[in-house]
């Protein structure tokens, strides 16, 4: 594959006019990026293969150092919490399709606001209105009626350019092209 790779850049190499060094330059990369590596041969094989090679995947580092007293806080939250408050806790519905009382009857860990929601259908809404809504979710998310285990809800915003649902908020380019 190799030389294919090469001799297809060496043909199209004389029909252009560049410098010698670019030309040995541009045949290296070509030779490189056609040779797969031991690494890449070993994971073609394995992803061919039904049985898993744990040995080829990657190992990712924590970058914080453990913290005791955090783990203790967090093993404390999850022996308290019942299995239907762990269910929610991993699920994220759209403002559009729920309200603060599904947060606190399902114990959902998070809301989103996409891109065609707004406080209560209303895409124009004001700025205080998303203050409004968004205090709500948390009210419902740490209500502790009922023996609740209280954990914050998290709030996610498709915000592409910006937050651009409110009307006079700051509006970035696209990442396109960058």
């Amino acid at each position: 594959m190799a030389n294919n790779a090469t001799g297809t850049i060496a043909r199209r190499m004389r029909s252009v006019r560049i410098s010698a060094p670019l030309a040995a330059v541009m045949t290296a990369v070509a030779t490189f990026a056609a040779a797969p590596s031991a690494v890449a041969q070993q994971a073609n094989s394995a992803a061919l293969s039904s049985t898993p090679h744990p040995s080829i995947w990657p190992t990712p580092h924590w970058p914080l150092p453990v913290d005791p007293a955090i783990e203790q806080r967090v093993q404390s939250l999850l022996s308290r919490m019942t299995l239907e408050e762990k269910v929610g806790q991993v699920i994220q519905g759209d403002i559009a399709s729920l309200t603060p009382e599904d947060v606190r009857t399902y114990h959902l860990g998070s809301v989103l606001n996409g891109g065609n929601s707004g406080p209560g259908g209303d895409d124009f809404a004001p700025a205080r209105k998303w203050l409004e809504l968004a205090d709500a979710f948390y009210t419902a998310s740490i209500d502790k009626t009922g023996n609740r285990t209280a954990i914050p809800v998290i709030w996610g915003t498709d915000a592409v350019h910006g937050h651009s649902n409110i009307i006079g908020a700051t509006i970035f380019p696209h990442n396109v092209r960058l």
